[in-house]
């Protein structure tokens, strides 16, 4: 659901296929017919941007028919943890949680959405799931009207449909089965994405299906390591490791997991400069770290980075000095709102390494105009992308499109990149494996890897800035940036490429002094470098004293000591592959695996056998590395007071939550709001069946920007839904693969999907040309009729939908009109990702003039 698998993740859904030829059921649920529909044994058209009533009947559905794993629930979620007396639901405020600010359009007080205390400290909890304030009761309530008639209408899926889904989970969940749901951008690209995920993590905590083998949410990332590029980081709001980048922003609201009156500094407001903070290292720790479960591990990682960083200057004033250097976050700085920025002049200069918004980013035909008002922008990519040419090419055939580079400012570098088989290095998949890749050719030409490109830039910008007296280069002078290879790689032409497993082992981390008295002389305190230093061999061993330093806390473990790249380990063996290449953290396969055994630490079922209490040893055994405390028994009770993971009972399983509990209700940590609630698109044909709030009131909206037009609920003149999609054949937008003849001979040119009934109403024939509109423009592509698009009945009347795939543009040996154009830029509140996956338009025979 929410993704088109065998599609845009072919490898993985190979597996899918041989599962199913032993038995297993595969339901696809989408608003588009495709491959992996084909290959399901069940398929579902749903509307697009309708998938929390979908879910959230299978969840009401579980609850009033006690379908639900009760003896999982009880013990490992917060279903009898008991919300704040002044809490208001979604179902009190139609459509609104307590603690919204009309005027900031954000839910600036969250208060209310945290536990009943006892001496405002340890929750309070009623197992018997009966008081009326139980997050038992309280979802109840919230999914009460989530019925299947009320998917009918919303989701125009019929109810035998829907039952034949909710049925089947049932039926395959449990002490002996396991269901996994499997998504992707269907579900993240929408202007409420974290909460439909939020929702089927509902499902399969109530189902019992986290933390065990079969089981799971698995959100399918493609590309070459996106999530390796979230995890280290390439986003703004994070440092490695997912600990949050620092904020300067004033602005402190309380915090669920601790007492009244701890405070955090992330949230990001618009404030003046006058009320920045001078946050000191101690402050961001108190704020961003836990003092309960495993992130009360936090000083040691953000310490062991703060020291493979800056090295001796990080234990300045106790790492003050360069907890200062690090960047702090005044605002949203994500790439699509940064786009208004730069629309707007603000800024200046722009890299760009492997990414196209020109075609490949929301509202396309606005991060044009973008890259139209900068000084400058280096282009990195194997071929000469949109991105590249914009200022002298524009998007043909659109008379609108003509480009004048004497009007355009912009300076443009386009250097060659090396491609993946051209470089060395490490990918980490969906399932967090890291695995390495060594290089098979040299690139060609001047073309270079990434690697090497920012290495030998941040050598010269040291080299520039050596010599410089102001304060705020000080950060740059003591970034630690030493990764020469001792020898250059043999039958290499390329003589100072980086040495790239000193980059691995700088995050996997390494001690910057001996350890033992005995390496120690008396009186001394001898520091390694990085390229000396001997390796850590987990998390477990970094400290908070500047004695480990770790680039990535998640990632430690991968090389724990020299020739030992566990990234590179190739051994298959037997289930669940341990050594083959690694797993963070800490090379274990599933998370939160104490799950799978019940409250007495015993398998739930011997089908099921993965992680259990080992009675005879004490300690937790099994097929996997365990992911709890490994000498913890089941009976442990924390004492009162506890802090850290000494507050986690033996029942805990879910580490990285202060209460060790499973979330149902998401007590803090979600910009709009604790539950998932049903919100529209930003764009919908009908109004919102279930509150008279329309759609998400904290997503992000720009409603005053002339060019992000938004069509009006039911507008006439856009009443057909569009879902954008991906192609097996093309990749993103098109870059690496519109220049393939062979590709392009598969899939030559844009097309858009719609049923024969819309056909039929617009007079639109198999393979006509036809020109889509949305507020934001107009494109043409060719008309595939097509039942994998079928009308749906919502809500008593016809809503048409259409397929688009996004991977065309002007550049390559084929080109079409870039889909993106029509796309609006409103964002999901929490990542700031846009809703690409259900927007309306309006299709008409015909071609562009």
């Amino acid at each position: 659901m929410g993704s088109n698998m065998a599609e845009a993740h072919p490898v993985a859904f190979a597996n899918v296929v041989k599962a199913k030829e032993q038995g297993t059921k595969v339901i696809h649920v989408d608003p588009h017919y495709s491959r992996t529909s084909a290959l399901a044994n069940v398929y579902i058209p749903i509307r697009a941007g309708t998938d929390i009533v979908f879910l959230g009947a299978i969840i009401r559905h579980l609850l009033e028919n006690n379908a639900y794993f009760r003896d999982y629930v009880v013990n490992y979620t917060n279903a009898a943890t008991l919300i704040r007396e002044d809490y208001r639901d979604t179902e009190d405020l139609d459509g609104l949680f307590s603690g919204y600010g009309p005027e900031s359009g954000t839910y600036t007080d969250q208060s209310s959405w945290d536990y009943q205390r006892d001496n405002n400290v340890q929750p309070l909890t009623d197992p018997t799931l009966q008081h009326p304030q139980s997050v038992f009761q309280i979802i109840r309530r919230h999914y009460a009207r989530y019925t299947p008639e009320m998917v009918e209408q919303v989701c125009g899926v019929p109810r035998d449909q829907w039952m034949q889904v909710a049925q089947t989970l049932i039926e395959n969940s449990g002490r002996e089965r396991t269901s996994a749901v499997c998504y992707a951008v269907g579900w993240t690209q929408q202007s409420k994405g974290v909460q439909i995920i939020r929702a089927a993590s509902i499902m399969q905590l109530l189902l019992g299906n986290i933390g065990r083998p079969g089981g799971g949410i698995m959100a399918l990332r493609g590309h070459a390591s996106i999530q390796g590029s979230t995890d280290v980081p390439t986003l703004y709001d994070l440092l490695a490791g997912y600990m949050p980048q620092p904020s300067a922003l004033l602005s402190p609201v309380p915090r669920a997991e601790d007492s009244p009156g701890a405070t955090t500094w992330g949230e990001k407001r618009d404030v003046p400069s006058n009320v920045l903070s001078q946050q000191t290292l101690a402050e961001y720790i108190d704020s961003a770290g836990q003092k309960l479960g495993w992130w009360s591990n936090f000083p040691a990682y953000i310490r062991s980075l703060l020291q493979a960083w800056y090295g001796e200057s990080a234990n300045e004033e106790d790492g003050n000095t360069s907890y200062r250097w690090l960047p702090k976050i005044i605002g949203d700085h994500s790439h699509l709102v940064t786009s208004y920025a730069m629309l707007d002049g603000k800024v200046k200069g722009y890299f760009l390494f492997g990414q196209n918004p020109a075609a490949g980013s929301t509202n396309a035909r606005m991060q044009r105009k973008a890259l139209e008002q900068l000084d400058w922008m280096v282009v990195r990519d194997l071929y000469e992308v949109e991105s590249a040419a914009f200022w002298y090419k524009g998007a043909e055939p659109h008379p609108y499109a003509t480009v004048d580079p004497s009007k355009i400012k912009t300076e443009v570098f386009l250097l060659p990149a090396a491609g993946p088989t051209e470089k060395a290095g490490s990918f980490t998949n969906t399932q967090r494996l890291l695995q390495w890749r060594d290089k098979a050719v040299d690139p060609p030409g001047d073309a270079r890897s990434d690697l090497w490109f920012v290495y030998h830039l941040g050598k010269r910008l040291k080299q520039l800035y050596a010599d410089s007296k102001e304060p705020g280069d000080r950060g740059l002078q003591a970034l630690t940036w030493d990764y020469d290879m001792e020898e250059p790689e043999p039958g290499s032409r390329i003589l100072d490429e980086p040495d790239v497993l000193l980059v691995l082992k700088e995050i996997n981390g390494y001690y910057v002094r001996p350890q033992s008295e005995q390496e120690r002389k008396a009186g001394e305190q001898p520091t390694y470098t990085l390229r000396d230093a001997p390796h850590v061999p987990g998390f477990a061993v970094l400290k908070n004293d500047g004695s480990t330093a770790c680039g990535s806390w998640i990632y430690s473990g991968v090389y724990p000591e020299p020739g030992k790249n566990l990234a590179a380990s190739r051994i298959t063996g037997d289930y669940p592959y341990l050594q083959w290449g690694f797993s963070w953290p800490a090379n274990r396969r599933i998370l939160y695996n104490r799950a799978s055994a019940d409250p007495q630490g015993r398998p739930w079922s011997e089908r099921k056998k993965y992680v259990w209490w080992d009675e005879e040893q004490r300690r937790w055994t099994g097929l996997d590395v365990p992911d709890f405390p490994v000498n913890r028994s089941p009976g442990y009770t924390p004492p009162p007071g506890a802090t850290g993971m000494d507050a986690h009972s033996g029942t805990d399983p879910f580490i990285m939550k202060p209460d060790g509990k499973g979330w149902l209700f998401a007590p803090k940590g979600l910009k709009d709001g604790p539950l998932p609630t049903h919100y529209e698109a930003a764009e919908s044909p009908v109004h919102n069946a279930l509150y008279h709030q329309q759609s998400n009131p904290a997503a992000k909206y720009f409603r005053d920007r002339p060019d992000n037009r938004l069509a009006e609920v039911g507008d006439p003149n856009f009443p057909i839904v569009i879902t954008t999609y991906r192609l097996t054949e093309h990749h993103v937008s098109g870059p690496m693969t519109r220049w393939m003849p062979w590709l392009n001979a598969l899939q030559p040119s844009l097309f858009t999907e719609l049923s024969p009934e819309l056909a039929v109403e617009r007079n639109i024939k198999h393979g006509d040309w036809v020109i889509i509109s949305t507020p934001r423009g107009e494109i043409e592509a060719r008309a595939m009729v097509t039942r994998r698009m079928r009308p749906l009945q919502i809500n008593g009347r016809v809503v048409h939908q259409i397929g688009l795939p996004f991977h065309w543009g002007f550049q390559g040996k084929v080109t079409g009109s870039i889909t993106n154009d029509l796309a609006h830029m409103v964002l999901e509140p929490n990542v700031s990702i846009e809703e690409a996956k259900a927007f309306t338009c309006n299709v008409r025979p015909g071609r562009l003039p």
